[in-house]
């Protein structure tokens, strides 16, 4: 009954560690989105008037 509890929660801390990879994954491919706008929103004269 134990080595079952045991096996499930090895298998939820996986399934959590995965999921913080995705989590990771998408945060830096937000982040490099947002970085390429805002490079390319500073090389247009008007980018200011959005702020």
């Amino acid at each position: 009954m134990q080595e079952k509890q045991v096996r499930g929660l090895a298998l939820v801390e996986v399934d959590f560690f995965d999921d913080t990879i995705q989590l990771r994954l998408a945060l830096k491919k937000i982040f490099v989105l947002f970085l390429v706008w805002f490079i390319y929103s500073k090389n247009i004269p008007i980018w200011h008037v959005g702020f």
